[in-house]
């Protein structure tokens, strides 16, 4: 690998101009650290340090190329595994920068995006900076223990229910996130604890990140993993509605699925509290409180709520999996 440096520099005495797209060996500059080293005087360091300035190695500057790589490696490749992957690589990650645990649908994903495959998960905690945990909470305690865990490395849990008191990790960092397969184009909502600098960044390639202040917080945030699903559902009945009464199946999915994302977009992007926003909807005699009014009488609150209940008893450990 050839460095050049092929601009003259601005006064400089003529006897220390470079000459034209000289050749210069790339190893000869590793850090600014080496550059205050050799510099013995202060012209001889502004004309280094414009030197280096000047530098390019395959069209990149310097110091882009040295910025240090960070490895991202996945335990557990299943299902959601596969939206991060999919998020990931979409947002520009570079799969070579990206490790499998060769278990689950590694070996497709792999085939897939040219990721690479550890040999185990020893080597791939060895090898990586960030390590993933997908796997079933009930293994999760077992998968992360005993491996070759070292500071400043971090752990990210993604297991439902299991708390950071039950993840064996060593000296490395843990940390707990629940992404959502809609990770998969960059549109998961992440809620995590604590909020840890490295993998905040790897998780806000997936969508916006939700740093909460404990883990009790978490454990009820968590129970947004199952309202996503419940949401999709809501969403499956009103396109099959709408479908059975004449619509277009394609254009009555996109159109239920695009309203339910318009509803949280303005949730979301004000500061109106919900039940300001709501009422507005609400026209006294009109097809909203009338909607509204069924569900009351049916019982959706209330089944809502009880929903949410249980799935937070799940997750706390007060009702067997």
């Amino acid at each position: 690998m050839r460095v050049r440096c092929c601009r003259p520099i601005d006064g400089c005495p003529a006897r220390i101009q470079p000459s034209p797209c000289l050749p210069l060996p790339y190893r000869f500059f590793p850090s600014w650290h080496f550059l205050r080293l050799v510099a013995c005087n202060d012209s001889v360091y502004s004309f280094v340090q414009y030197l280096f300035s000047q530098l390019r190695v395959d069209g990149k500057p310097p110091s882009s190329l040295w910025r240090r790589t960070v490895i991202i490696g996945i335990i557990g490749v299943g299902h959601l595994a596969a939206s991060i992957l999919s998020g990931l690589v979409g947002a520009g990650v570079d799969p070579a920068d990206i490790l499998l645990s060769p278990r689950g649908q590694a070996h497709a994903l792999s085939a897939r995006w040219g990721i690479p495959l550890a040999a185990d998960n020893d080597d791939l905690v060895n090898r990586a900076d960030i390590v993933l945990l997908s796997v079933r909470p009930v293994d999760a305690h077992t998968a992360a223990a005993d491996l070759p865990w070292r500071p400043g490395q971090t752990l990210v849990s993604f297991c439902a229910g299991v708390t950071i008191s039950r993840l064996e990790a060593g000296p490395a960092r843990v940390m707990r996130a629940m992404p959502l397969t809609s990770a998969a184009i960059n549109a998961s909502p992440t809620v995590c604890f604590p909020a840890t600098g490295p993998a905040i960044a790897v998780l806000e390639k997936l969508g916006p990140v939700i740093p909460l202040g404990s883990e009790e917080e978490f454990e009820v945030a968590t129970v947004n993993a199952a309202v996503y699903g419940w949401a999709q559902d809501l969403i499956r009945q009103s396109a099959n509605w709408a479908t059975a009464r004449g619509g277009d199946a394609m254009a009555m999915r996109k159109l239920a699925a695009l309203t339910f994302v318009a509803a949280g977009r303005l949730i979301a992007e004000t500061d109106k509290p919900m039940e300001t926003l709501i009422g507005e909807l609400v026209t006294p005699g009109g097809i909203t409180e009338l909607g509204l009014g069924v569900l009351a009488r049916e019982g959706q609150p209330q089944a809502w709520q009880a929903a949410c209940d249980a799935v937070l008893q799940r997750l706390s450990g007060r009702v067997p999996a």
